[in-house]
């Protein structure tokens, strides 16, 4: 799933603001950099991304949404009037996704604006199947069920983001709550419940972790046999070799970081440590 548009008005700090992304030659789309002063806008951009993920996925996932003391849930981006953009009246935005040829729409609104002000502004048809009043607070996204859990089992969208000591105003109150996930690995995964958070938190911790995974999903049981010695045991040799070209993908990313052919291992537990090492190749 990728970025199509992003269509912002009067949001906060931003005035304007409407960017297409570019794409390659191949089909792939090209990294966009937000540079911009203390205050300029750029977490508010991002915030609405974030924002958007979080309403496709509480369509088809139950965990994903915090409750708001029986009433609901509770916005990650909240919709506050004092967000307007000083002078004017009204704000929107709206974000615009492109999965496997189908559009995906997200919007948010405050103040009175009509809808066919915002159609005019983002030329966005998928408009049409959301509803609200010019005068609501509004927010909502044209999937369904059945789409958004096809978008969250066929892609990996996380959201890395910035430590801050001040939470930004827009932040829902539980949703800056940090707390210690489990290992993602021993989580049961229960039918409608997201087995993995949109927001990542304590990120080394996570990413040891996830390493770990990596590490034991690409390793198998071997056992003695009678005729050449050594057998592979339990397990599929063709998603062992797929899980092993994973690793050495990760390896190679590794090597290219640190400036020197690496390979990842464990560590005993009885020597102390973490049991997750990195090792140069003539070690």
């Amino acid at each position: 799933m990728y970025i199509k548009k992003l269509t912002y008005e009067n949001v906060g700090p931003i005035k304007q603001m409407n960017i297409i992304p570019s794409f390659t030659s191949e089909g792939n789309p090209k990294p966009i950099l937000l540079v911009g002063e203390n205050g300029s806008g750029k977490s508010t951009v991002l915030s609405n991304i974030v924002d958007a993920f979080y309403e496709i996925a509480g369509k088809a996932y139950s965990n994903v949404r915090q409750p708001n003391d029986g009433h609901g849930y509770q916005y990650f981006k909240a919709i506050l009037p004092s967000d307007i953009h000083i002078g004017e009246q009204s704000m929107f935005s709206c974000v615009q996704f492109l999965d496997k040829d189908a559009d995906i729409t997200y919007l948010c609104k405050s103040g009175d604006i009509s809808r066919e002000y915002i159609q005019n502004r983002t030329q966005c048809l998928q408009l049409d199947s959301l509803s609200w009043g010019s005068s609501d607070n509004y927010k909502g996204t044209t999937v369904d069920k059945k789409k958004a859990e096809s978008i969250f089992s066929e892609n990996v969208i996380c959201y890395f983001g910035p430590d801050r000591y001040e939470k930004p105003v827009w932040l829902g109150n539980k949703y800056y709550e940090t707390t210690d996930s489990m290992h993602v690995s021993i989580c049961q995964r229960w039918n409608g419940r997201l087995a993995n958070d949109i927001t990542v938190r304590n990120v080394t911790t996570t990413n040891l972790q996830w390493l770990l995974d990596v590490i034991a999903d690409s390793r198998s049981d071997i056992e003695k046999n009678d005729v050449n010695g050594l057998t592979l045991t339990h397990v599929n040799i063709q998603n062992l070799l797929l899980l092993g070209s994973a690793r050495k993908n990760l390896e190679t990313i590794m090597s290219c970081i640190v400036g020197t052919p690496v390979y990842f291992s464990l560590n005993s537990r009885n020597l102390g440590g973490s049991r997750f090492r990195i090792l140069r190749e003539q070690d």
